[in-house]
């Protein structure tokens, strides 16, 4: 399995409309075939700081991802939304060890 990690921290006056394209883009991609998991965490401590949590079978699902619509439309209207960039990490799941 393979997952993705993003952090954003979003303009303030940006959250609402932030909110729904993540959450759009979340329905969307648990739609995929290759995609076994997409929540969208927001924190408790700042409403402006969201993180995305990705899992999907392997690389290869999260490529066809990125070739969605809705994945375009994420990218294109994400960045205005931004008080800085976001910081998006990969990895590789590690088998789970039988107790």
């Amino acid at each position: 399995m393979y997952a993705v990690i993003v952090r954003c921290e979003v303009r303030p006056d940006r959250v609402e409309q932030f909110r729904q394209l993540a959450l759009h883009n979340a329905r969307e991609t648990r739609k995929e075939p290759g995609n076994l998991q997409f929540d969208v965490l927001r924190s408790p401590e700042d409403p402006c700081r969201f993180a995305l949590v990705e899992i999907y079978r392997d690389a290869a699902a999260l490529g066809e991802h990125q070739k969605t619509a809705h994945y375009a439309r994420w990218k294109e209207e994400v960045p205005g939304l931004l008080a800085r960039p976001r910081v998006s990490e990969k990895y590789e799941v590690l088998p789970r060890e039988e107790a």
